[in-house]
C-alpha cells in the first residue's frame, strides 16, 4: 500500500528584542505554500530575555501551531536553538534568524527541495540565499559593495565547509537524523558550528539557491564592529573544536586579487571606504579573543523596510 503520510515541517526562531520585525516573520511564515504533501506542524518562538516588546507581539496571533517560550534571562542563541532542538516535532527543522524575511512565499519548499530528492538520505543541512535589502545610507552602501565583493571571491569555492557562506541569516533546514546528533555550544557561533558539525557526522551541506531571504546590512562603524568581533572571535573559538583541514576554505587567491581590483575599478570611492572600515574594525578586535554568545546586537539590521 502506498503511503500517503504527510511530511511535517517545525519552524523555530530565537528571537532576542525582535520587535520590529517578528510580526512580519511569522505572518510570512504563515503564508508559505508547501504542497499537498507536506504540512506545517508547528512554529516555536523563543523569547530569550527580551525586554522590548517581542513575547507580546508574539502572543498576539491565535494559531495553535505557534508555540511561545520565555527564557527569564538571556541564555544566547545556542541555548535557545537547544531548546527547539529538544521540543520539535517535525520530520524537519526550519531555522529562522528573526531579523530575516523570506522573500516571498515558497520559500521553505526551495528550502527543503534538495531533502525530497532520489538519494538525499545523506543531507543534513540545507541552506537558502541571503538577499542585502537595498541600502539606506552610505554606510550600508560600503556594508552592500563589500557584501557583493565577498560573494564574487567565494563563489568560486571548492570547499563545502565555507563558513563566509553559511550565515543563519541564510535560514536552514535540518534533517531530523541529523537534529538528533546537534547539540549547540555557547562559546562558538551556532551557525559555523552546524554546517561543521554535520560534516562530522557525516552528512551533506547543501546550497537550495532558489530559498531566497532578505536581511539587512549594518548602518554604522559600531554595529560593522559588533557583527566583525563575532566573526573574528568565532573563528579563534572553531579551532578548539575542528582541526585546519575541517576548517580550511579553498579558493583562488588569483581570483580574489582579481574580483578585488575589479572592485575598485567599478566604485574606487567605496572600496577605499570599506578598505579603512575593515582595517578600523581589525585594529578593534586584536585584543579580543573569547567568543561571547551575549554580544550586542546590531540596531540598524533589525527594521526590515521594503520598498
Amino acid at each position: 500500500m502506498k503511503n500517503t503520510r504527510k511530511l511535517t515541517l517545525s519552524i523555530g526562531i530565537p528571537a532576542y528584542n525582535e520587535e520590529s520585525n517578528i510580526e512580519y516573520l511569522l505572518k510570512r511564515s504563515l503564508a508559505q505554500k508547501l504542497g499537498s504533501n507536506i504540512m506545517l506542524k508547528e512554529i516555536i518562538v523563543v523569547s530569550d530575555g527580551s525586554t522590548d516588546d517581542t513575547a507580546r507581539i508574539v502572543k498576539k496571533f491565535k494559531d495553535k501551531r505557534i508555540i511561545l517560550i520565555l527564557n527569564e534571562s538571556r541564555e544566547g542563541q545556542s541555548a535557545s536553538q537547544n531548546k527547539i532542538l529538544k521540543q520539535f516535532q517535525g520530520d524537519f527543522l526550519i531555522l529562522l534568524e528573526a531579523d530575516t524575511l523570506p522573500a516571498d512565499n515558497n520559500f521553505i519548499s526551495h528550502l527543503i527541495a534538495p531533502f525530497l530528492r532520489a538519494n538525499s538520505h545523506t543531507i543534513g543541512l540545507s541552506l537558502g540565499d541571503s538577499i542585502p535589502l537595498p541600502a539606506r545610507g552610505f554606510f550600508e552602501h560600503i556594508m552592500y559593495f563589500k557584501q557583493d565583493l565577498k560573494r564574487r571571491i567565494y563563489q568560486r569555492s571548492t570547499s563545502t565547509n565555507n563558513y563566509h557562506l553559511v550565515s543563519g541569516q541564510r535560514g536552514r533546514a535540518i534533517s531530523r537524523a541529523l537534529a538528533t546528533k546537534l547539540h549547540w555550544t555557547d562559546d562558538i557561533p551556532e551557525d559555523r558550528y552546524s554546517m561543521l558539525a554535520a560534516g562530522k557526522l557525516g552528512f551533506k551541506t547543501v546550497y537550495a539557491s532558489a530559498a531566497k531571504i532578505y536581511f539587512r546590512l549594518p548602518g554604522t562603524l559600531s554595529d560593522y564592529y559588533r557583527q566583525y568581533l563575532k566573526y573574528y572571535t568565532g573563528r579563534v573559538s572553531t579551532n578548539k573544536y575542528f582541526s585546519n583541514g575541517e576548517t580550511k576554505i579553498r579558493f583562488s587567491i588569483l581570483h580574489a586579487i582579481s574580483e578585488t581590483i575589479k572592485a575598485f575599478l567599478r566604485n574606487p570611492v567605496l572600496m577605499s571606504a570599506y578598505v579603512l572600515c575593515l582595517m578600523t574594525v581589525q585594529i578593534a578586535v586584536t585584543h579580543r579573543r573569547r567568543f561571547s554568545p551575549f554580544l550586542k546586537v546590531y540596531p540598524t539590521t533589525k527594521n526590515l523596510i521594503f520598498t
